[in-house]
């Protein structure tokens, strides 16, 4: 609703959301995550912002600060996520192993995405939270086997 057309939107989201996946792998590989724990950590915490201020208003804001308030927002969760996955895929016992678990937890997302009708957008955040806690338990729990 900000940017206007749609056009402006999924190119606008697109370039966000490369820039995160861009950036976590940077983080990663200039060891700003020192564990995996630390990730997951911020993963979740990013997302308990993302749920707080996502319907925030900020229409007092110019044009272009709004935009990247709002894609920043938007991008969070996925810069810590991309994170969480390079570091498993960088420390995981088997890589086709990291990257299946990867695919599986996407077709899910996009699977449960479609809830949002259901329970709300906001909700999503909430229902995101639990499933990245529960890879993350599945993860540590892969390790000490």
């Amino acid at each position: 609703l900000i940017c206007g057309s749609t056009a402006v939107v999924t190119s606008t989201v697109v370039l966000f959301v490369l820039l995160a996946a861009l950036g976590a792998n940077l983080a990663v590989e200039r060891n700003l995550f020192r564990s995996s724990n630390k990730a997951f950590a911020t993963l979740l915490f990013s997302l308990l912002v993302s749920f707080a201020v996502t319907f925030a208003d900020t229409g007092f804001l110019p044009l272009v600060l709004e935009i990247m308030i709002r894609g920043a927002i938007l991008v969070l969760p996925i810069f810590f996520a991309g994170a969480c996955f390079s570091l498993e895929l960088e420390r995981g016992a088997s890589a086709p192993h990291v990257l299946s678990a990867n695919l599986i937890g996407a077709m899910a997302g996009g699977i449960l995405e479609y809830s949002s009708m259901l329970l709300g957008f906001r909700a999503l955040y909430l229902l995101a939270g639990a499933l990245y806690l529960s890879a993350f338990v599945a993860s540590r729990l892969r390790r000490i086997r």
